[in-house]
């Protein structure tokens, strides 16, 4: 699809199209608009395409692009959960802002809605940062909130580090722990985490390339706290050292270790290893109903900035 457009008495003329997106050639532009629509990203060209590659099939994922004079303005994409058998789709359109209120994001969910009628989905899932125009476009196409996440920042440097003085606990980057351990803390607590739709298929090998091999993974500056030679809590760091921002991903104890403080400790070794290593800024998502999490991340300093919501709607 394209069209060309004029603005006024100015009579510029510019070329928009709509394309099904090439990972090679669109990397760049779709990271630079991921960095733009979220601003906690920490995607960098290398990590995306690893992560667009590592999607599987049975996702059945469709994705494109809107260009404007050959740079990317928007994309959207469709797929099914793949870490679940619940058939939920997800599904989303994102507009930078100078090239909003054309029509733009319009059409591209043309293009959603008919991949969504093959995927045939039992409901469908789309999330996104909170603003006036992309929470009255998703109620115009039949959404509605279910549940949101608070996004809040801390600068690294300015954290209080004193508790890592308390009580002895081993604490150990993830760099020097197996990948099944973590999977395994993670597989058992991810059934806590408040969420809409269930990750209830979470296959090791995909684990892998989704999670422990993606390219802004800090595998040194994520940490875990052993007990007895077993991991027991876990935090999850990726950086974009570029950028100097990090984003702290997750952060987990097991049932069996919960109210020992665990969580407090791995998330300030992380902390610490990000002001350590360039990172002024580390950013973190958490329910708002999550009251425990959210009161750790406060003790930290951790402000919140932005607000990401999910919004469902019938397949």
């Amino acid at each position: 699809m394209w069209r060309s457009r004029s603005d006024g008495d100015s009579r510029v003329s510019d070329q928009e199209a709509i394309r099904e997106l090439d990972p090679e050639r669109d990397a760049a532009g779709v990271v630079e608009l991921i960095h733009e629509v979220f601003p906690a990203a920490v995607t960098t060209v290398e990590g995306w395409r690893q992560q667009h590659a590592s999607v599987p099939a049975r996702a059945r994922r469709a994705a494109w692009v809107a260009t404007v004079d050959d740079a990317i303005v928007a994309r959207a994409e469709a797929s099914l959960n793949w870490f679940s058998e619940s058939r939920t789709a997800f599904a989303g359109v994102s507009v930078r802002e100078p090239f909003r209120r054309r029509g733009i994001g319009g059409r591209l969910w043309e293009l959603v809605e008919q991949h969504l009628h093959a995927l045939t989905p039992s409901r469908v899932l789309s999330m996104f940062t909170e603003t006036p125009e992309a929470v009255a476009f998703a109620r115009a196409r039949g959404f509605a909130e279910v549940r949101a996440e608070t996004m809040s920042c801390v600068d690294p440097r300015e954290v209080d580090l004193s508790p890592l003085d308390g009580p002895p606990i081993e604490l150990v980057p993830l760099s020097r722990v197996s990948p099944e351990e973590v999977y395994e803390v993670d597989v058992i607590t991810t059934a806590d985490v408040p969420m809409t739709d269930s990750l209830d298929d979470i296959r090791f090998d995909e684990w892998l390339e989704t999670i422990w091999r993606r390219p802004t993974m800090t595998l040194d500056g994520s940490f875990a706290a052993i007990d007895e030679r077993r991991v027991v809590a876990i935090t999850m760091l990726a950086a974009n050292f570029a950028i100097a921002r990090g984003f702290n991903e997750y952060t987990a104890t097991l049932p069996s270790h919960r109210g020992r403080g665990l969580a407090l400790q791995v998330k300030l070794a992380s902390l610490r290893w990000a002001a350590e290593n360039g990172i002024t800024a580390v950013w973190t998502t958490n329910d708002e109903t999550n009251a425990p999490m959210l009161a750790i991340n406060s003790r930290l300093g951790y402000e919140p900035r932005l607000r990401r919501v999910e919004f469902l709607r019938d397949g």
